[in-house]
């Protein structure tokens, strides 16, 4: 294996120090929103060390998602510093203000008022719009809407992806939590159509978790395809430019990323997942491209090969068993960006 490259320690000097700060503002806070609590200092020693964190070097070729970047040769992928953040702080990311704001409730079918990245006179006005996993790239998207000049407008909910299909979850004893979805699809589709100042749509959900009521004639993952493809369709014909994100990794079933990474410190093997387990078939990329939509796939900046990684780069990747950690979704910004051209 090749060598990691030597890291160069904490920041030195007022120019490096400012790009630091840069990159911290960006982890820690969104739009006005707190950040993480600090660590506990009631852990046990064990865990404290653990959770012990410095500040990086920001031009470390190694940090984050850098670190499974071939060209940078970084040996282990999971790192052998200190970390971004601490278990515990990545945990507390659960609560933060800004999921509550952004986040639609389970139940309910109102959309919230979120906007991210640029605010004031815009260049453009671009959406974010599914479940869970769509929230987890807010902090990813407030980033990269203050690089572009974008305004972002966030429609998210809970087990709810953005498809005119009606999903299903077998945990759920009653229709009330479907029901409330697809009515809030139905508020989500009206809203994008109304409002002709947004110009991309950029969608993304954990298509695998569901099933589906039959749509069109189709029936199980067809009619979960059409409910896609027909929303897809209905806003490009509206102007508007589509982008779907292919859904990130899944970790192993029910395993807490931030209380694997405190059970097992430095690079180790306990919190990752073979690719073929992690990487799972995406209804939403399936639909986007047979409709020729661009499709932004992320994946080799969670795995390689072979193996998915619950720590990448010094940087907890999830702060619970499949959302990102923020620290790890802001650093994915100039990665999108890149790859959108």
């Amino acid at each position: 294996m090749l060598s990691r490259p030597t890291r160069a320690g904490t920041p030195t000097g007022p120019g490096r120090a400012l790009i630091w700060l840069a990159l911290t503002l960006v982890v820690g806070t969104v739009v006005g929103c707190t950040g993480s609590p600090a660590a506990d200092p009631r852990e046990s020693s064990a865990t404290a060390a653990t959770n012990s964190t410095a500040t990086p070097d920001p031009d470390d070729p190694c940090l984050g998602p850098r670190s499974l970047v071939p060209a940078n040769s970084c040996d282990p992928v999971q790192g052998d510093g200190p970390l971004l953040a601490s278990p515990q702080s990545v945990s507390a990311q659960l609560k933060d203000p800004l999921l509550q704001r952004c986040q639609a409730s389970i139940a309910g079918t109102e959309l919230r008022d979120c906007v991210l990245g640029t605010t004031a006179s815009p260049r453009e006005t671009v959406a974010l719009v599914g479940d869970s996993h769509a929230i987890s790239l807010l902090r990813t998207f407030d980033e990269l809407g203050k690089r572009r000049g974008w305004k972002v407008i966030v429609h998210g909910k809970g087990s709810c992806p953005s498809s005119d299909a009606v999903r299903t979850l077998p945990t759920e004893a009653t229709p009330e939590r479907r029901n409330a979805c697809h009515a809030y699809n139905r508020a989500v589709d009206a809203a994008l159509l109304a409002d002709r100042s947004v110009t991309r749509i950029f969608a993304t959900s954990y298509t695998a978790r569901y099933g589906w009521l039959p749509l069109g004639g189709a029936t199980g993952a067809a009619a979960g395809e059409k409910g896609f493809t027909t929303r897809f369709e209905r806003w490009r014909r509206a102007g508007k430019q589509v982008v779907v994100i292919a859904d990130v990794p899944t970790p192993k079933k029910g395993v807490s990323m931030p209380d694997c990474v405190a059970a097992n410190p430095g690079p180790s093997d306990a919190c990752t997942t073979p690719r073929a387990e992690a990487v799972v078939p995406d209804l939403a990329v399936t639909a986007a491209r047979a409709l020729g939509i661009t499709v932004v796939d992320l994946t080799d900046l969670f795995c390689d090969d072979t193996t998915c990684y619950g720590l990448v780069g010094d940087t907890i990747v999830y702060r619970d068993t499949d959302h990102l950690a923020f620290e790890y979704a802001a650093l994915l910004a100039p990665y999108l960006d890149e790859r959108l051209g």
